[in-house]
């Protein structure tokens, strides 16, 4: 025979246990000196009952921890995959971004390059005004040049007696063909 504090004891429970689970199994406690006991035939069957219990509680416990596990592995993957899809999101708006950006960019370019090809007909319009006109001035120079020219060598002519002599004579030859009738064809050739 063992008291219900020594069970209690060597199954590592409360004395209430051993109490409750005697109760439970309709075990008959032996009072002896305000001490319950229990014969060795109800200690085999209240010890049996606390250990199945016991066993049950751990199968809980252990299956409680099991699921907190899983149930933590499972929040852990659904906050992975909350985080996964914030960052895809983030990507996708930032993607978005990149390819406006990008558009932008392809735009001012294209219109850069419309503008330096306006610029640059214009250049080639202006430079081939500038020619011509250097043209047209070298032209009006030079028959500027070609006129003082004459004029200085007309001076030169008229001023020289040798040449007055000559111009004069000239002059005289001209008139004389002016004044005289025009012979025809035939004369002129054979000369009457």
């Amino acid at each position: 025979m063992k008291s219900m504090k020594e069970i209690a004891e060597e199954l590592n429970v409360t004395k209430m246990t051993v109490y409750n689970n005697a109760k439970k199994a309709n075990v008959k406690f032996q009072k002896v000196d305000n001490v319950n006991y229990l014969s060795s035939e109800d200690e085999v069957v209240v010890v049996n009952r606390i250990r199945k219990n016991q066993n049950k509680q751990d199968d809980f416990e252990n299956e409680k921890k099991e699921e907190a596990k899983t149930n933590g592995n499972n929040l852990v993957k659904d906050e992975t995959i909350k985080h996964l899809y914030n960052q895809l999101d983030i990507y996708i708006e930032q993607s978005n971004r990149d390819k406006e950006q990008i558009n932008t960019l392809n735009r001012l370019l294209e219109n850069q390059q419309i503008l330096a090809l306006e610029s640059n007909k214009k250049i080639q319009k202006l430079e081939n005004q500038l020619e011509e006109e250097r043209h047209l001035k070298y032209s009006s120079e030079s028959s500027a040049n070609d006129r003082q020219n004459i004029k200085a060598q007309e001076a030169t002519y008229t001023t020289d007696p040798v040449n007055v002599k000559q111009h004069q004579e000239e002059d005289k030859g001209e008139k004389s063909e002016d004044t005289q009738p025009k012979k025809g064809f035939w004369n002129r050739l054979f000369g009457g």
